[in-house]
């Protein structure tokens, strides 16, 4: 589903996204952060995928850890938002986070969607 939504997004935005599906997992400042994609006018992307509590998202829903990353809800959306911080104020670079739960669902309304991703 990770190639899915940064495909979408590039379609969306009319860009390349570097990603580790198409190029190489691009990491980024001297700490070597690695981010989800990258477009070389410097934009990252990251997908945000079973984060929070109120998700949608069967895996998640009503959980208080997450079972994939073995991380609370609160601990995933505190480190999500210093990596997000971190990003933009220290690299310089805009941050644009793909929720994978919204991209689902859109998916299931929204017949261009489901066309594009199909």
């Amino acid at each position: 589903m990770s190639r899915e939504c940064l495909e979408y997004e590039a379609h969306n935005m009319g860009i390349f996204i570097v990603n580790q599906f198409n190029v190489s997992e691009r990491r980024l400042s001297d700490r070597n952060v690695p981010v989800d994609g990258y477009d070389p006018v410097n934009k990252s992307f990251f997908i945000s995928w079973l984060s929070t509590a109120r998700s949608s998202s069967l895996l998640v829903r009503g959980k208080e850890t997450n079972p994939i990353k073995e991380k609370s809800m609160e601990a995933l959306a505190t480190d999500t938002m210093r990596f997000k911080y971190y990003l933009k104020d220290t690299v310089k670079v805009e941050v644009i986070g793909i929720k994978e739960c919204e991209l689902l669902r859109k998916k299931q309304v929204d017949p261009e969607t489901t066309k594009f991703m199909s």
